[in-house]
């Protein structure tokens, strides 16, 4: 008999090893049947599908407890292991969920509100983050500093019990949907590079911010330039010690290409797997081959993302490793694309028009959480000790 989420228990409450993986797949089943979700391929099936059904999707599951699987429970989680979300990870993105509605909430501030926030934060902003009942980006990128975040120059000053901010982000993801942004601004005037830079915790739904929706080659608009006209939030707003903003930072940024990336980097097998079923491989060497190394790349990949995991739960911080998965996911990401779309032009399988929106999609990803050549520069001088 197929169970309904009333017959489940919460995730806190459902047992270890397959019995928590069984009821991690009733529950996600049960809540995408009750809101009509559909699953499509992995393919063509990216991040803008069916955006709003997932959001519903996603507030379901916090409802019966099965959103922040490794949360702690007194901030609206389940108390879980990372390996154990892991888990759920692997069976939403077979329903094809692999990347939740909130995703710059749950893959980089709340694992830094975890870290860097007050008992008050985390009481009052996680539980939200976590139904996805108030959605987060996050004002890092700055136009003028490129991918040196360093060189940013927002400002922010404190007046009375406020602080007023003014700069201009931009590629800021989620930026038109967001109730709160992550800022990365100046406090101490004429600071430079590390130092002076405080996290705020900014409302977005304020006279200060404008929000200007980036239109990219693929189509989608999930990015934005967003502006900072004497924006406000108060004083206790700050993530971390004041002037410690670039700790925060490089927390959060390991947490994205590690912790972040599991999702992402489910979603490039699953893909994998696809173009493998639809296409005959034995007239196909070339193609065969290159099909080969892409394998061979999400399994490392895979490894990879797995000990960046076991690192996280036993309290470290991510190094190198996690610079470097990055540039594997997005390399590989995009070597998959352009096959896919070869052999769908050539017409020896998969359909054209997906292909070509997963093409498209890729060429970004090796600008994005920080430009490739960038993340080498720092697994070279930091990873291996080679010269500036």
């Amino acid at each position: 008999m197929t169970e309904t989420v009333m017959d489940l228990p919460p995730a806190a409450r459902a047992g270890t090893g397959e019995e928590f993986r069984r009821y991690a797949r009733e529950a996600l089943q049960a809540v995408a049947r009750e809101v009509g979700w559909t699953t499509r391929p992995a393919v063509g099936s990216g991040d803008g599908y069916d955006r709003e059904r997932r959001r519903e999707l996603d507030q379901r599951l916090a409802d019966l407890g099965w959103a922040g699987i490794a949360v702690p429970q007194a901030y609206g989680g389940a108390g879980r292991t990372l390996a154990e979300q892991a888990v759920f990870a692997k069976e939403a993105a077979a329903l094809g969920l692999s990347t939740p509605y909130n995703r710059v909430a749950l893959g980089i501030v709340v694992p830094a509100l975890l870290l860097f926030g007050t008992e008050a934060q985390k009481v009052r902003l996680l539980p939200a983050a976590l139904g996805s009942r108030e959605i987060w980006c996050q004002g890092f990128s700055e136009t003028e500093a490129g991918s040196d975040l360093a060189n940013l120059r927002t400002a922010a000053r404190l007046d009375g019990d406020t602080w007023r901010i003014s700069g201009r982000k931009v590629w800021t993801t989620m930026a038109s949907e967001a109730d709160r942004c992550l800022v990365l601004a100046r406090t101490e005037a004429g600071s430079a590079r590390h130092r002076g830079i405080t996290a705020l915790l900014v409302p977005m739904h304020q006279k200060g911010v404008t929000v200007r929706p980036i239109t990219q080659i693929n189509g989608d608009r999930d990015f934005a330039e967003l502006e900072l006209d004497d924006a406000v939030c108060a004083s206790h707003e700050v993530l971390g010690a004041l002037g410690g903003g670039w700790n925060v930072a490089m927390t959060a940024l390991s947490y994205e290409r590690s912790l972040h990336l599991l999702q992402r980097q489910l979603r490039l097998g699953l893909m994998a797997s696809e173009l493998q079923a639809s296409v005959k491989w034995s007239d196909l060497a070339e193609a065969g081959e290159r099909m080969l190394d892409i394998i061979t790349s999400i399994r490392g990949l895979s490894r990879s993302v797995e000990s960046q995991l076991g690192t996280l739960e036993r309290g470290g911080l991510v190094g190198v490793e996690a610079n470097a998965s990055k540039i594997v996911w997005s390399e590989t990401y995009q070597a998959l694309a352009r096959l896919g779309l070869d052999l769908a032009l050539a017409g020896r399988g998969g359909d054209v028009q997906c292909w070509t929106q997963e093409y498209l999609s890729s060429l970004a990803t090796s600008i994005y959480a920080g430009t490739n050549e960038i993340q080498r520069s720092i697994v070279a001088e930091r990873g291996m000790g080679l010269p500036r």
